[in-house]
């Protein structure tokens, strides 16, 4: 079932059982009614905010130069240093190959000569923006 079919069965069963306590209960159909429906619809408003908070909050890697690339692109690269801090990883893309290399909150784009060039910065809220060149 979708969630298109479930959202409008779900409020219309918070109305009724709500207009059901209220009659029951408080001996007031449409307080009950409105009752049931704000509290069907809480849970609902909640979990939207949820979901726009998520897709607003960036992802673990920022988008590669070759195009809209996500996370799910990227392999993980094992590299040969010693595990200190600040600690690093390296991610090659799926698409072009570009090799990427994530140290504290900067991604790094490593060139073939092995220089390390800034590519992208991570804010406090895991956004992804560029690094000013100059």
């Amino acid at each position: 079932m979708s969630l298109c079919r479930i959202l409008p069965i779900w409020f219309y069963a918070c109305l009724g059982g709500g207009a059901l306590v209220g009659w029951l209960v408080l001996h007031d159909t449409m307080r009950g009614a409105w009752m049931g429906s704000a509290i069907g619809v809480l849970p609902i408003l909640v979990l939207g905010g949820l979901g726009l908070l998520l897709g607003w909050v960036g992802s673990e890697h920022p988008k590669c130069r070759c195009g809209g690339r996500k996370s799910e692109d990227y392999d993980y690269v094992p590299n040969d240093l010693p595990p200190v801090e600040p600690m690093q990883w390296d991610y090659r893309c799926r698409c072009c190959g570009r090799l990427y290399r994530h140290r504290e909150d900067v991604c790094y784009e490593v060139w073939r000569d092995g220089k390390e060039v800034p590519y992208m910065r991570q804010n406090r809220w895991a956004r992804w923006s560029p690094v000013a060149e100059g």
